[in-house]
């Protein structure tokens, strides 16, 4: 039975974390997933802005056959890049699926959106080209090639969350800083560094 990791989250014009549920069990039933569900609440918590990258970690270390997601305009609004979301999954042979509405409407697939300016970096991966100097945040290099970072594109997700819900670009840097979170440099990070890295995302 394929199990498939299923994220769901609160937020303007979004059904409800329940209508959402409902509908996602009904559709794993009659498709014969298994599910495991992520959910991520308006109200603060320990795991606020962490539970789409817990979903995303057990789709890409294989404890889950893909990854079922509420909207995918919803996440790009989180700051989430669909895009880089869908290539990471391919990369390990999984799916994204996307949920359009608690009604039951679901897609096995999903269209190709605007390419972000920052995945040309992985283009250059496909095709072999090797990366020199240090490599952005988001991404590790082995052997020379651009890889992406799971856990760093997950915070570099939530800062662009953070951003569009108004946060100053120095207000993000100070919680990366409480949070010990550094550069790729191993550097405390200011307005510039948050700027720089959500360059892709603005």
């Amino acid at each position: 039975m394929m199990k498939v990791s299923v994220y769901l989250f609160e937020g303007d014009g979004i059904e409800s974390i329940p209508a959402q549920q409902e509908a996602a069990k009904e559709y794993c039933r009659k498709s014969q997933y298994e599910s495991i569900f992520f959910e991520e609440s308006s109200s603060a918590d320990a795991c606020r802005g962490r539970s789409f990258e817990f979903a995303l970690q057990t789709a890409t270390l294989r404890l889950s056959d893909g990854l079922l997601v509420y909207s995918l305009d919803c996440l790009e609004a989180k700051g989430i890049s669909v895009h880089e979301t869908r290539e990471l999954l391919r990369q390990h042979g999984k799916k994204l699926l996307s949920i359009q509405a608690a009604s039951g409407n679901f897609q096995g697939c999903i269209k190709p959106t605007q390419k972000p300016s920052h995945t040309v970096l992985l283009e250059q991966q496909q095709k072999q080209k090797q990366f020199k100097g240090t490599p952005p945040f988001g991404y590790d290099l082995v052997s020379g090639l651009l890889s992406i970072n799971i856990v760093e594109q997950a915070i570099k997700a939530d800062m662009a969350r953070r951003k569009a819900a108004g946060e100053t670009l120095a207000e993000i840097a100070h919680g990366l800083n409480c949070r010990g979170i550094r550069t790729k440099l191993n550097r405390s990070w200011s307005s510039v560094n948050v700027f720089n890295t959500l360059r892709g995302h603005l």
